[in-house]
C-alpha cells in the first residue's frame, strides 16, 4: 500500500466530483484522468492532511438537494469536525442558481476567528470563485436549524451578488 501526504479534492469536466489521495497535485490529477478515461480535472484543491490510508480514487456520494425556492445546493460540512481554531474549508457548501452561477461557503477560523463567508462563484471550463465578492456568514451549529439557515443565506446572497432579487 502506498502512503501519501496529501487529500485533494475534485471536479472533472463531466460532473464528476471526489477526494483523492496523492503526493502532490499534478498526481492527483494524472490519478483521477487515468481513472475516468481522460475526462479532464476542471477543479483540484488539496483538502489538508490525512491519516496514512491509501482509499484509491473517490467519488463522493451524489448529496445534492434541491431548496424550497428550487435551487440546487450541497452542505459538505460535519459539525463534528468544525475546528474553531484553525479551519480553512473551502467547497464546505454550494447553492446554484442556474447551471453556471451561484456561491460557495468557506467556513474559516484563524486563531479563534470567524472568517467564514459566502462567495460569488460560477463555472464556465472551470470552478471560478470571486475572491473580491462574499458575505460574512458564521454558522450556529448550536441550532438545530443551522442547514436550512445557511441554505436560506446562501440564497439570499446568490440573488444579490448575481442581481436576481
Amino acid at each position: 500500500m502506498n502512503v501519501f501526504d496529501y487529500v485533494f479534492y475534485f471536479e472533472t469536466k463531466s460532473g464528476v466530483c471526489g477526494v483523492v489521495r496523492a503526493d502532490n497535485k499534478a498526481e492527483a490529477v494524472e490519478q483521477v484522468e487515468n481513472k475516468y478515461d481522460g475526462d479532464s480535472v476542471i477543479y483540484m484543491i488539496r483538502c489538508s492532511d490525512y491519516e496514512d490510508i491509501d482509499y484509491g480514487v473517490c467519488p463522493l456520494v451524489d448529496n445534492i438537494e434541491r431548496s424550497e425556492k428550487g435551487y440546487e445546493y450541497e452542505i459538505n460540512i460535519n459539525p463534528l469536525e468544525v475546528d474553531k481554531q484553525y479551519m480553512d474549508d473551502w467547497g464546505a457548501a454550494f447553492l446554484w442558481l442556474d447551471d453556471n452561477r451561484g456561491v460557495e461557503y468557506n467556513i474559516c477560523y484563524d486563531n479563534g476567528e470567524c472568517e467564514s463567508a459566502i462567495y460569488k462563484t460560477e463555472i464556465g471550463d472551470f470552478l471560478k470563485t470571486d475572491h473580491s465578492t462574499f458575505s460574512h456568514y458564521e454558522i450556529d451549529f448550536s441550532d438545530k436549524n443551522w442547514r436550512q439557515k445557511l441554505v436560506d443565506e446562501m440564497e439570499c446572497v446568490a440573488l444579490k451578488f448575481w442581481e436576481r432579487r
